[in-house]
């Protein structure tokens, strides 16, 4: 379990990672993330999400949509907020 764990910290990471150049010119889409590799993007997130199945199986990886929000609630977006938990 511990090694899902990081594995999923280095996919959002990686998302971070590449959240500026994204938000450029794909804001508002959705992409999957394996490891430091991503999916094309998309419009839909099911569409997303079936392209990651293709690409790499039946895995483990972040799908997300494109939004500044990961700039403004940090890397785990507005899950934090939504729960109060944001400090």
């Amino acid at each position: 379990m511990e090694r899902q764990l990081n594995i999923l910290e280095l996919e959002i990471n990686s998302f971070m990672e590449n959240l500026n150049w994204m938000l450029g010119s794909h804001r508002g889409e959705y992409v999957a993330f394996r490891g430091n590799n991503h999916t094309d993007f998309y419009e839909s997130e099911g569409d997303c999400i079936k392209e990651a199945y293709k690409k790499w199986g039946n895995v483990p990886f972040l799908a997300r949509q494109i939004s500044k929000d990961y700039i403004t609630f940090g890397k785990y977006g507005r899950l934090l907020d939504m729960f109060n938990l944001a400090a």
